[in-house]
């Protein structure tokens, strides 16, 4: 395999390039959100209050997040259904989506209680500028903003499943401008409550619109009660698993740490390592994920006839150009990384070492192979098995981090023993691969 041939191949697929075109355009949109918010979210409200901001609503998030993956299955089912002309299939896949989902509205519902009843604790987070009434206002604005996020759902099938990403994309990428800036103008009311009121205001914005696409978009999709199917929903359960568990394993892997970090150490901490993560691990992420995810309708399209043959070939192409990239990012990385970083932030309480961006960096690479590596089992909903062995992985990096922050250890030992773990994980599946990809 040659680069003329990487080319070739990315130059004459027209529905490879839109949907990749379409996920760009998201993916500059975050490069601008996600360099320019911690920084007027520092400027304004400080590193201490901005820590305590990331730990309240990645407590929510984290909640969140506990649910069955109901509509992006319903979607993969969706397209399959549309690709192969079944009608019927289609509507009832679209109408039990609408039944399955408001599961996850329960399941979200029953876990926001405990916690907030006899988990949470929000006098730890007060000080001078922190007052307790607002801390509690602002708590709750969040959860009703993730409440309005899972209505927002209900019409993620229904607006991707012909296998174009643009509405979903350009919506989500002009959430994440409007919703910054609304939380940024929190400052100006000079109440921490204000945070989570427009946070709330923005997931609003974002129902309607999504609502209004989706109604004008849907075209022969129809609604009934009579196409609500048990079988369907039984096979969407079952099918839903792989994914829940992986978005498990990413709450594990992304938010629990956080969570650690905030109880073992101080919220400018937090703050260093959340803006740490977001140049060097979520950025490239992202920017890596623009091919992953339009690798994996790629993948759906293979036929079954030397499937795992066609597979293998079609990774290498995407792990072929996935990988000269991560080691370009790698060398600009850890060659300027502090210096862009410390340009960036301009903080004296945050201070960044080589170590936590090689660290950070390093792991973003891994995690984007793995990624990659997991993205042909996902299109065709069978994934199941690597979700149980990355979450056994995952929950022991959790432990690591657990124990060693319990210990007041240096943050460099926790992020080192996590890119351990994640690298073990890599090169495990790596190795199976090939007999992995049997099972499909």
């Amino acid at each position: 395999m040659n680069l003329l041939e990487i080319v070739n191949f990315f130059k004459y697929n027209s529905r490879l390039k839109q949907n990749i075109s379409y996920q760009s355009l998201g993916f500059i949109v975050k490069i601008i959100t996600q360099l320019f918010y911690p920084v007027l979210m520092i400027i304004t409200w400080g590193a201490d209050t901005f820590g305590v901001w990331i730990i309240i609503s990645t407590i929510v998030a984290t909640i969140y997040g506990i649910n069955f993956n109901f509509t992006e299955v319903a979607r993969l089912e969706m397209t399959t259904a549309f690709t192969n002309k079944k009608n019927e299939k289609l509507n009832k896949l679209y109408s039990t989506t609408y039944y399955v989902q408001s599961i996850n509205i329960i399941i979200f519902t029953i876990l926001i209680f405990i916690i907030t009843i006899f988990f949470l604790d929000l006098t730890k987070f007060k000080n001078e500028s922190l007052n307790l009434s607002s801390l509690q206002y602002s708590y709750i604005f969040i959860v009703i903003a993730y409440y309005l996020e899972l209505i927002t759902y209900y019409f993620y099938p229904s607006l991707n499943y012909k296998g174009y990403t643009k509405i979903w994309v350009n919506q989500n990428s002009l959430y994440q401008v409007y919703s910054k800036i609304l939380i940024l103008t929190a400052f100006f009311l000079k109440d921490f409550l204000y945070l989570g009121l427009l946070f709330l205001l923005s997931n609003l914005i974002r129902l309607v619109l999504i609502y209004y696409f989706h109604n004008k978009y849907k075209q022969n999709l129809n609604f009934n009660k009579k196409y609500f199917d048990k079988i369907l929903v039984k096979e969407l359960l079952l099918k839903s698993l792989s994914y829940s568990l992986e978005k498990l394993n990413y709450l594990i892997r992304q938010n629990g740490l956080i969570l650690i970090i905030g109880k073992f150490f101080s919220p400018t901490v937090v703050t260093l390592v959340n803006t740490a993560r977001t140049l060097f691990y979520f950025l490239p992420i992202n920017f890596f994920d623009v091919l992953i995810h339009a690798s994996i309708i790629e993948f759906s399209k293979l036929k079954r006839k030397n499937l795992v043959k066609n597979i293998l070939i079609l990774h290498n192409k995407f792990l072929y150009i996935i990988t000269i990239m991560a080691l370009i990012y790698l060398v600009i990385s850890n060659l300027f990384g502090k210096f862009i970083y410390e340009l960036w932030i301009d903080d004296v309480s945050i201070n960044i070492n080589h170590f936590l961006i090689l660290f950070i960096s390093v792991d973003a690479v891994i995690i984007s192979f793995l990624n990659l590596l997991t993205s042909p089992f996902k299109s065709f909903n069978n994934f199941l098995f690597l979700s149980k062995i990355d979450f056994i992985f995952t929950v022991c990096s959790l432990f690591i981090a657990l124990v060693l922050g319990y210990y007041q250890s240096n943050i460099n030992e926790i992020l080192f023993l996590i890119l351990v773990i994640h690298s073990l994980l890599f090169l495990f599946i790596k190795i199976k691969l090939k007999s992995f990809l049997n099972k499909i």
